[in-house]
């Protein structure tokens, strides 16, 4: 019993002569960062841990420097359309748009109900953006009956203003939970070939949106009649020429492929969007109809109020999608 223990007592010597004359090495740090990486480290417990170093916090800031993502997009989308026939300016454009979308370097927000989603970029988060410090316009033609959408959307931003119109009476019940309903249907020139009451999309927003020309956020479904509207937005046309700005749209495209002439509509009216250079199809998705959603980022009023520039001291501009 005596030699068992005596080997046992010297085993645990050599055991700690191994470890002094090992542990010192271990735990020194080259400068070599390739090395360092291979070398092992002993943490000694008895050792005070340093405090993890927090990252400074970056406040988003106000610029006019269109982001490198949003313009890729937009020449993406571009050079794939240019070449397309009209026809396949239709059958494609979302197949394009969902190949090209910034989406997951934005700030989307999607605000749905029953019937449609609507697609929305977050306001930017500095403090001076006045669609937080003033409220939004969110106008929508073609209302739905149900309004789980707006209602939502308002409890997001509760100082926005909503103005919806519907040539269907019976929508107002509804509509006057949010804000101010029209029972008039949008025209571009307030001429229709049914029996509803018309208005000119000019003379609607004259009249009711009298506090502000920046509608931060359009949302249409007007069976058809999207196909003249659609272009008002462009800066030959009467809206952008009255001085309003659309800053985002949602909008149903209904499909019309039997008819030439209205799907040569579409593809002029893609056409001189992407010319301008101003609005960018972010999400599009389709069947028999087109619902697609433009963001407006070469306004600088648009751009300003949704997009946020993050300056590293540097030129660099970073997007933050939370």
């Amino acid at each position: 019993m005596r030699n068992h223990g005596s080997f046992w007592l010297l085993y645990l010597l050599i055991l700690v002569v191994i470890f002094i004359k090992v542990y010192p090495r271990t735990r020194r740090v080259v400068d070599d960062p390739v090395v360092a990486k291979e070398q092992l480290v002993w943490p000694n417990p008895l050792e005070k841990q340093a405090a993890p170093v927090e990252k400074p916090r970056v406040r988003p800031t106000q610029g006019t420097v269109r982001p490198e993502y949003l313009q890729q997009a937009h020449k993406c989308m571009r050079d794939q359309l240019a070449t397309k026939v009209d026809r396949d300016v239709w059958e494609d454009f979302s197949k394009v748009v969902k190949n090209c979308t910034p989406y997951d370097e934005m700030r989307i927000k999607i605000y749905s109900n029953a019937e449609r989603y609507n697609y929305f970029q977050r306001p930017a988060r500095y403090d001076e953006n006045p669609f937080l410090k003033n409220g939004c316009n969110l106008v929508t033609i073609g209302t739905s009956e149900d309004m789980q959408a707006e209602l939502s959307f308002s409890k997001d931003f509760p100082a926005c203003k909503f103005l919806g119109a519907d040539p269907k009476p019976e929508k107002e019940r509804q509509y006057v939970q949010v804000g101010k309903f029209v029972n008039q249907l949008i025209t571009l020139n307030g001429t229709t070939a049914g029996n509803s009451t018309a208005i000119g999309i000019v003379p609607f927003f004259t009249e009711h949106l009298q506090e502000s020309k920046i509608v931060d956020a359009l949302w249409m479904d007007n069976e058809y009649e999207e196909y003249d509207l659609l272009p008002a937005i462009l800066r030959t046309d009467p809206l952008f020429q009255a001085g309003y700005r659309i800053c985002q749209l949602q909008v149903e495209v209904h499909g019309h492929l039997e008819k030439p002439e209205i799907i040569a509509k579409w593809a002029r009216f893609v056409r001189q969007l992407f010319d301008e250079g101003r609005y960018l199809p972010v999400h599009s998705m389709q069947s028999v109809h087109i619902r697609t959603f433009l963001f407006n980022f070469g306004d600088d009023e648009c751009f300003t109020r949704f997009v946020e520039t993050f300056s590293f001291d540097s030129d660099e501009f970073y997007p933050i999608n939370e």
